[in-house]
């Protein structure tokens, strides 16, 4: 089976893109006993996600990273870890059985493991399982947001200061050798630039809690406990 070995890349640096959904917001405020909007004080918020334009970036509700649930190198909220967490890096095991070294670089020491056998059988079906919820989820999750209007779309070299990034892109990569490892720390930057200039309004986590009230969906997100039952069948709890 896949084994962690707790170097945080996923967690710490603000490269990594977690993508939350509502039910991530249920299940996460239940482990930890704190309610959705103390979630968006500390943890969570709106937050930009490359696109597939290079320097333009899409707000979506995500982690907030470092992320504050790391303690002593362990997930402080690991039953409640959102979906996308639970998905890493066990999909790319099994997406891109061949070409996971390539996908994981070198920042990540979750490099040079691979699936065999009845292990990957049970991984896929675990990658299986969790990407249906988290579509599911998604889908109303992107209800939320849009009826919130919390999207937009940002072009970085549009936004005062982008000059002063360029110089630490630059630093960055005269400083620094290995592709992954430089890409990663350059959109490290970037993201830090973007959230610098657009916080995450305050009053957010108030909206969306009662758009989940209003909705009734506690009642229709998959419960924690259903997802362990899955994860001690399928191995990877």
């Amino acid at each position: 089976m896949f084994q962690c070995f707790d170097c945080g890349e996923c967690c710490v640096n603000p490269a990594t893109q977690i993508g939350v959904t509502v039910g991530d917001l249920i299940r996460m405020g239940s482990e930890s006993g704190m309610s959705v909007v103390e979630l968006f004080e500390k943890h969570v918020g709106i937050v930009p996600f490359q696109t597939q334009e290079d320097d333009v970036y899409e707000f979506d509700l995500g982690l907030r990273i470092p992320c504050n649930f790391r303690k002593g190198l362990k997930c402080d909220n690991y039953k409640g870890r959102p979906m996308n967490c639970r998905l890493f890096p066990l999909w790319i095991l099994v997406e891109h059985k061949d070409a996971a070294d390539e996908i994981l670089t070198e920042v990540n020491k979750c490099r040079g493991q691979r699936l065999e056998g009845e292990d990957f059988d049970k991984t896929e079906r675990y990658v299986k399982m969790i990407k249906s919820v988290l579509m599911h989820e998604s889908k109303m999750t992107d209800e939320i947001i849009d009826e919130l209007d919390l999207k937009r779309k940002v072009k970085i070299s549009t936004l005062e200061g982008y000059d002063d990034l360029l110089l630490r892109v630059k630093a960055v990569e005269e400083k620094f050798s290995g592709k992954g490892f430089v890409r990663k720390l350059v959109e490290k930057e970037r993201v830090l630039f973007i959230m610098e200039r657009f916080p995450t309004a305050k009053d957010v986590g108030e909206k969306i809690w009662k758009a989940i009230q209003d909705k009734k969906l506690e009642k229709v997100v998959m419960p924690v406990k259903e997802i362990d039952m899955a994860e001690r069948v399928l191995g990877n709890s």
